[in-house]
């Protein structure tokens, strides 16, 4: 039992510490007095020790730092005596140890849950009962909904009945203790018992990679207190990695310039696979892992700088450009009152302002023009961070939340170089051909979904589904031979169809499909008249790229089997050959008796998704599509991967990437081939559209080792390095030659005929870049010979031509698709006016546009093309007329506004047309088509007489074309040259 002093509310050691079996030992219980009491005076301690011995064991205590003794008769113990007294405590001294109790001011309140972090963090442990005891005495509903809450939020953890604190957790007590009246001091031990439970590692860290320089130790240590490594755990098992990752920020802070490592000599330096440090560096500072808000200055040598939000240049940079936008919106004001005088006010001069300001102060001169492209990312996250705030406390703090979101939105809307450069520099994406996409095989219904419905389960293995169930995840696995190898076990506890019908799986499944026709005539010999050996032959050759064939033998199904499965089927096939208005039919009859059938929803996307010709409307349809099959599946590897890939198509690479490595434990030690090959390879579409070829690549080493010779890793390499070629990145024979021999690598190891005819189109885009038109023809035309439904490669033809001025075969062409493919008239009106354009028979094009908008009145595309066919006849009423109509029909349409630009430009309204150029920069944020808007504006400014501005948007269109694609770019770069030169001789 524990002794109180009622005079000095003293607390003393229970017997069993004062007079323990084996001997006292003063230092524990003098320890044991200090740790339970907020103070001791001599006379407390003499209480249970004696004077000499007291005397000797306080000094040898004072002098180990255990203890200290600030001022006459006070004893107090310090944080390394509560660290030692915990640690003798665990080893087992046969003593009971009191459990501390948190103290009254946070008692005073009944919040339960700050109770228990209190208790675990001051308790190496505690009991269900240590919470039911007295004085804490909390109701049993109360502590079990309590315990569960912090489980559930990771904050604690139950290990055999004893609950401890997590790492997290200990983040979270030392917040909460901010709530309450506690003295300067505990708080201040509490934070650093925390930093003492990490030090011992840290010293280990930095001795052994010899990091010495305090300014880096103590930004190093700030983020590993701020950035919980529980929270990564899971996927980093390497804790000294998660230090090196963060050890990589702390030296590449603007505080340390010029000193940088790159990531390459880092990844050497400190041993650490340089893909997992660009993975969490882009996790870190691109997705806000920990919720914390870094920025990036990029010098004039490409070298990356990083600081967070609380940073000290943050914070001055914070009020700095507070004050300088406070006084921009005063002296505006001013301005307006007095009209007569001229304050010289312009953003430009403001952004000066800010960047002289902070060079001055913080951050090094040498990193100002760094800065100023991360300003107008800066002024945004204060914009919505201001407003963002729930409590502004005074007028003061309502006019400057006001005068700092409205300061945004002026700077959003003015043309200054500065919000170009940034614009151009971080949001533009790279015109990737996403028809590629289409060969993704993850929504057609296939023969592992056959295997699944119920009904084929019991019609043809009603006792044999584990055997089912272990084959299948052996395939998924890729274990061809282990797969193999049970079947042949188990062939004597199976008959002999079910033999064939196992063993026609595991062919298909690895492409073997001369061999799958083989066993599918042998399953329809044992029985003409099933259906199986049909339907299974129907899906080979479906497989095969062979629809015609795969449509023929679904017939033979249709009376006998699950009419909805085989309905699905010949969907499916009708919009592979191009025939949706059989396809539409069957769509809609299933719908009515079957609207929550999730292979009707498949079929349905993948409608969606394969008449798709990047408009943005039926990328819509198909997204809504796939959000509501994700209510009824949320965790269908199928529909997340499909979701990515119709964000891809919408523009949206980073969402897609982030909406895969957030829903997929992607990992390479448990491979999984039914998926995740596809999965990486949107993920490497994603950083192909944002121009980052670097990691794409990366990430396609890495594919390859885990998935040698898989169709979608020799895809993913193929692509990587054919972008990679044409945007100049890397170019060399040896790469082009690689290039052929990937390409011929993919039709040799891909047997489906419509897959091989897209393949031809990548073909041709390396033909194209060498300007060897009469190959890139010859090869599109062996991919329409592979796969004459495929409307792709017709476009691709078509453009092909039109770029080398070949008008009249293309337009031969469009003529022959208007009979045989009447359901692709409005994209055909819309491409044969193009090429009458082209050709310069500007009537001709007016009345094909006119004629397409008679079957269909509201096409976004047929108006566009007639806008600009009337403004090239000088019909300027009718044209500007047109323009309009455009807009009202699509107000958040880049394209209309350029058009519209483009129509007052010809007119020579060149002040209103740089209004409508700038509102279509604005509203293309992904800059898909702001090359064109760009490249008006420097006409515009060019006829205005402002040669400066002229060049500077010149040289935007350039930039922004030259991510454009070979066949596209070469229609605008030949203008802009031309511009320039003649602009340099008039600025001269």
């Amino acid at each position: 039992m524990i002794k109180i002093s009622k005079a000095e509310n003293i607390i003393y050691p229970p017997q069993e510490v004062l007079n323990p079996r084996m001997g006292k030992d003063y230092d524990y219980i003098i320890l044991w007095m200090l740790s339970n009491n907020d103070f001791c005076s001599w006379s407390d301690l003499a209480e249970i020790i004696s004077t000499s011995t007291l005397s000797e064991h306080l000094n040898k205590l004072r002098n180990k730092g255990l203890i200290r003794h600030p001022k006459y008769n006070y004893y107090e113990i310090t944080l390394e005596g509560k660290n030692k007294f915990r640690k003798v405590t665990n080893k087992g001294i046969k003593t009971q140890k009191k459990i501390l109790i948190p103290p009254k001011a946070i008692l005073r309140k009944r919040n339960y849950d700050h109770w228990i972090l209190w208790m675990l963090y001051n308790n190496q442990s505690c009991r269900w009962s240590d919470f039911r005891k007295e004085p804490l005495a909390v109701n049993q509903s109360s502590l079990s909904k309590n315990l569960s809450y912090l489980i559930e939020k990771q904050l604690i953890k139950n290990e055999n009945r004893r609950y401890k604190i997590t790492q997290k957790g200990k983040i979270e007590y030392l917040s909460i203790l901010k709530f309450y009246e506690l003295d300067r001091q505990s708080i201040l031990d509490a934070e650093g018992e925390r930093i003492d439970a990490i030090t011992a590692d840290l010293f280990k860290f930095f001795d052994k990679f010899t990091i010495n320089e305090d300014d880096i130790r103590f930004r190093f240590l700030k983020y590993v207190l701020r950035m919980d490594y529980s929270k990564v755990e899971n996927i980093l098992k390497n804790k000294e990695d998660y230090y090196k990752i963060l050890l990589y920020l702390a030296i590449n802070h603007p505080n340390n310039y010029p000193k940088f490592i790159s990531c390459e000599e880092f990844s050497y330096k400190y041993k650490i696979k340089n893909n997992t440090l660009n993975y969490f560096l882009d996790k870190i500072i691109e997705d806000n892992l920990f919720l914390i808000k870094f920025f990036k200055i990029i010098d004039n040598a490409c070298r990356i700088y990083y600081f967070q939000v609380g940073d000290k240049i943050e914070k001055d940079l914070c009020n700095i450009v507070e004050e300088n936008i406070m006084k921009f919106t005063y002296l505006k004001k001013l301005k307006m009152i007095n009209k007569n005088r001229d304050l010289g006010l312009d953003i430009d001069k403001l952004v000066d302002n800010i960047l002289t300001d902070i060079s001055t102060k913080t951050l090094v001169k040498e990193l100002k023009e760094s800065l100023r492209n991360l300003l107008p990312e800066y002024i945004k996250y204060l914009a919505y961070k201001i407003g963002a705030k729930k409590n502004l406390y005074n007028k003061v703090d309502k006019l400057e939340s006001i005068a700092i979101q409205k300061f945004f939105d002026v700077f959003q809307s003015n043309t200054s170089p500065l919000l170009q450069r940034f614009t151009s520099s971080r949001n533009s994406l790279f015109r990737v051909d996403l028809t590629i996409l289409k060969n993704l095989d993850i929504l057609y219904i296939s023969k592992i979904d056959l295997i699944k419905i119920p009904f084929f389960k019991k019609s043809f293995f009603p006792e044999d589904i584990k055997l089912l169930n272990h084959l299948l995840h052996l395939l998924i696995r890729s274990k061809k031979f282990s797969a193999e190898q049970l079947l042949e076990k188990n062939r004597s506890k199976i008959n002999k169809l079910q033999y064939l019908i196992l063993k026609d799986l595991i062919v298909t499944f690895f492409n073997d499909y001369k061999t799958s026709l083989s066993i599918t005539n042998q399953i329809i010999s044992l029985d003409k008249r099933s259906p199986i050996g049909y339907l299974l032959k129907a899906l080979t050759y479906f497989k095969m790229g062979r629809y015609s064939i795969a449509l023929n033998k679904i017939k033979y199904t249709l009376e006998s089997w699950d009419k909805v499965f085989i309905s699905l089927l010949k969907a499916q096939i009708l919009i592979k050959m191009d025939n949706p208005e059989k396809a539409i039919p069957i769509i809609g009859s299933l719908e009515l008796n079957n609207p929550n059938n999730l292979y009707l929803l498949r079929i349905k996307i993948l409608f969606h998704i394969y008449y798709l010709k990047n408009e943005q409307p039926i990328s819509i349809q198909a997204l809504t599509l796939i959000n509501q099959a994700l209510k009824v599946r949320p965790n269908s590897k199928i529909f997340l991967i499909t979701k990515a890939m119709i964000l891809c198509f919408l523009k949206k690479p980073k969402d897609a990437k982030n909406l895969l490595i957030r829903s997929n434990s992607l990992n390479f030690f448990k491979p999984n081939v039914l998926y995740e090959p596809t999965t990486f390879f949107i993920i490497i579409i994603s950083y192909l559209m944002q121009g980052k070829f670097k990691q794409s690549l990366d990430l396609v080493k890495k594919v390859n080792i885990h998935y040698p010779d898989n169709i979608y890793s020799v895809l993913a390499e193929t692509i990587t390095l054919l972008y990679s070629f044409m945007f100049n990145l890397k170019r060399d024979s040896q790469m082009s030659q690689q290039l052929v021999v990937l390409l011929d690598k993919l039709s040799t190891i891909d047997s489906n005929k419509s897959n091989q005819s897209r393949y031809c189109i990548l073909k041709s885009y390396l033909y194209l870049n060498d300007n060897q038109i009469i190959n890139s023809i010859q090869i599109l035309d062996e991919g329409i010979n592979l796969d004459s439904d495929n409307m792709d490669l017709y476009y691709s033809k078509i453009y092909t031509l039109i770029a080398y001025n070949k008008l009249e075969k293309a337009l031969e062409i469009i003529d022959k698709l208007m009979l045989i493919k009447p359901h692709r008239k409005r994209e055909l009106y819309y491409t044969k006016s193009f090429l009458y354009y082209k050709a310069g028979k500007l009537i001709e094009a007016l009345k094909t546009v006119n004629q397409g908008l008679e079957y269909f009145l509201d096409d976004v595309g047929l108006i566009n093309n007639k806008a600009l066919y009337l403004k090239d006849l000088k019909r300027k009423d009718e044209a500007i007329e047109t323009a309009k109509e455009l807009i009202k029909l699509t107000p958040e349409n880049a394209i209309s506004f350029d058009t519209y630009g483009e129509i007052l430009m010809a007119f020579g309204y060149y002040k209103q047309a740089i209004i409508q150029f700038r509102k279509s920069l604005r509203l293309d944020p992904q800059l898909l088509y702001s090359f064109s808007s760009n490249i008006n504006l420097g006409k515009c400014y060019k006829n205005l007489g402002d040669y400066q501005k002229s060049i500077h948007y010149f040289q935007r269109g350039k930039l922004l074309t030259n991510k454009l694609l070979p066949i596209d770019k070469e229609l605008f770069l030949k203008d802009i040259d031309i511009n320039i030169k003649e602009l340099n001789k008039m600025s001269q």
